[in-house]
């Protein structure tokens, strides 16, 4: 074969039992896609089956009895494309049509129509057989597909089968690929020296020796020992192939069909899924709400209930919103699709696509969020992270690749015209994140009422503490979602930042009657000259015999002004403090250190106030203590 391919493929096969499906994959590839012994015993196809057509074709083989319909819609789910195949001498039969559902609620979109075992029949037969199957794709995916008439024993057709493989390989699109790697585990056997192996088909990214990779939904961390493809060993493998990965510290059972491997941190197992759901024109009576079914999703299965939104049931031939919740946890994205079969008897009769995967439980779902489910099942990026904003606080372009599986340079470009129409704001405080418009707005104003109201109550202060404003949303937002909000106020003009982590409404200004600000002269005044033994707010409030509640507010305006100190008690006058600082630094240049006793003395005061102002420098980091003595502390050090 002299063509070679541009890009990896994985082809899937499908149709009834015994219709040649093992056969023909052997006739291609010369590899028997049957490994186990009791399939070759059989001569049916029970799990399954691997084999590569070139180094970049490979293929899953698998079984077409009704019985092994869960590992069929294990080895579809990870598929580009598919031969459907289907005997001569048959012709279509249940499981070509159960099979052919099953691809189609998939969203496969390319394959071959493979007619085998033609050297049993007469053309005449093979002409009504091939009006059957027209008659059964019409209106579906593989309508106008390539038809191929061929015989796995004889070879008549397979070299033209061939040629057209290679040449849909050089016409394959590069997967849409969110930037991290994903396999969906479908095999886990141990290798007698070489410990836990599995395989699968890689959905995104790529893997390398000594990756460290996520279990899924388990959560085990695992690394790579050594990845092979088809067969060989090699550096690394990416989306597309099919990879074994050999892997350390886990057990066969640690990592198995249905995990799913992952770069960590990337996914998050989820028990709701929101979905579209279509309904098969066989399924009778259609999905009832609160239906209990079979989940098959990546290569898991999984019960489910089928809870629509409007409460109603899902007639055949429709589709609808849904919300599936889960009785054990998987691991997908949006845009993943999966199939549905009842409970009993299993027959398939539904399947769909997840729109997002880790969504709130919705028991009563507002027309805001059928509308952006509606956006999501229309497949457009905007929609999916219009959603994630309405719900979620700060997001980065990061944080939407994970929910949605949506490429990242794709994710930070939406995210950015967001923030250019307005409907988005940004903040630029280390990762750049993003908050809905409406949401920041309603924190501004929120604020602003809050601070209002914070001013009426308290006159005098300049400022709320900004480490209390968190508190007053602790119901509402994260802590540091609010102190990004409140960051954004101020951007917009709202709110003012002061010293001493000071929060007000813009140019506020604490409003004195005339007899408070005489008051406030008269504190200052009488603190600057007690020095180094100031009073207490009831000492204060005594001198200028007034009671301490109405003394209190002004002491503590004058604090906020930073002209007075509260250390312990005691308020100090911010110039005292700089001659005590002047006094403690003259001291330790002259003599290394300075000891209560020396403070006390040079400064004229007690131990009482000594002692607190002391430890008050070591927090300031003006000094330390070192035995019985202070030292320079970091920032005094500076000005030695």
């Amino acid at each position: 074969m002299n063509s070679t391919p541009s890009n990896p493929i994985i082809i899937g096969t499908a149709g009834h039992i015994d219709h040649g499906k093992s056969a023909l994959v052997k006739a291609l590839t010369g590899t028997d896609p049957d490994r186990l012994p009791e399939e070759q015993a059989r001569g049916i196809t029970i799990d399954l089956g691997f084999a590569f057509l070139s180094e970049h074709v490979a293929f899953i083989d698998v079984p077409g009895h009704e019985k092994f319909i869960k590992n069929m819609a294990a080895g579809a789910a990870t598929v580009d494309h598919v031969l459907l195949v289907i005997a001569a001498d048959d012709g279509v039969m249940p499981q070509t049509r159960e099979h052919l559902a099953i691809l189609e609620l998939l969203g496969l979109e390319r394959g071959f129509v493979v007619l085998t075992k033609a050297d049993l029949v007469d053309a005449d037969w093979i002409a009504l057989v091939k009006e059957d199957i027209a008659t059964l794709l019409q209106g579906t995916f593989l309508e106008n597909a390539p038809f191929f008439v061929a015989d796995s024993l004889s070879g008549r057709g397979i070299e033209e089968l061939k040629r057209a493989i290679f040449d849909l390989s050089r016409t394959e699109k590069p997967r849409r690929d969110p930037g991290f790697f994903r396999l969906n585990v479908d095999r886990s056997f141990i290798v007698k020296g070489y410990g836990t192996v599995v395989t699968g088909s890689i959905l995104s990214g790529r893997v390398r020796k000594d990756d460290l990779l996520e279990v899924m939904p388990k959560g085990l961390e695992v690394r790579v020992r050594g990845v092979e493809v088809h067969g060989k060993g090699v550096a690394s493998a990416s989306a597309g192939q099919r990879a074994a990965l050999n892997l350390a510290s886990v057990s066969k059972d640690g990592a198995g069909r249905g995990d799913v491997l992952v770069t960590p941190g990337t996914l998050k197992p989820t028990d709701i899924i929101d979905a579209e759901i279509r309904v098969l024109g066989e399924a009778g009576e259609g999905v009832e709400h609160r239906q209990r079914m079979h989940l098959h999703i990546g290569t898991t299965e999984v019960l489910a209930r089928v809870c629509t939104l409007d409460k109603h049931p899902i007639p055949a031939r429709t589709k609808a919103l849904a919300q599936l919740r889960l009785e054990s946890p998987v691991a997908v994205l949006r845009g993943d699709r999966f199939i549905l079969r009842s409970y009993s008897p299993m027959l398939t009769i539904a399947g769909g696509v997840v729109l997002d995967a880790n969504p709130v439980m919705r028991r009563k779902p507002r027309p805001d969020v059928i509308q952006r489910l509606e956006l999501l099942a229309q497949g457009k990026g905007e929609g999916a992270i219009q959603a994630l904003l309405d719900e979620a606080e700060w997001i980065s372009a990061g944080d939407v690749v994970k929910r949605f599986g949506i490429p990242a340079e794709e994710a930070l470009h939406t995210l950015e015209e967001l923030a250019a129409s307005g409907r988005v704001v940004t903040s630029g405080e280390g990762e750049r994140l993003y908050l809905s418009a409406g949401k920041a707005a309603a924190f501004v104003d929120s604020l602003k009422a809050r601070l209002e109201s914070f001013h009426r109550k308290e006159p005098l202060k300049r400022g709320v503490r900004k480490n209390e404003v968190p508190g007053w949303f602790k119901k509402e937002l994260k802590e540091d979602s609010v102190r990004r909000l409140m960051g954004l106020s101020k951007e917009q003009g709202v709110v003012d930042f002061l010293p001493h982590d000071l929060v007000c409404l813009k140019s506020y200004q604490p409003s004195l009657s005339e007899a408070q600000s005489e008051l406030s002269r008269k504190l200052d005044a009488l603190i600057l000259e007690a020095g180094c033994s100031p009073p207490t707010t009831e000492e204060a409030a005594s001198k200028v015999s007034l009671d301490p509640s109405k003394v209190k507010p002004v002491l503590e305006l004058l604090g906020d002004e930073a002209r007075l100190v509260l250390i312990d008690g005691f308020w100090f006058h911010k110039n005292v403090l700089d001659q005590a600082l002047r006094t403690i630094r003259t001291r330790i240049k002259d003599k290394g250190e300075i000891t209560v006793s020396d403070f006390r003395e040079v400064m004229a005061t007690s131990r009482k106030y000594a002692v607190p102002l002391l430890a008050w420098f070591d927090t300031q980091k003006r000094t330390a203590r070192k035995g019985e003595g202070r030292v320079a502390g970091a920032l005094l050090e500076q000005d030695l």
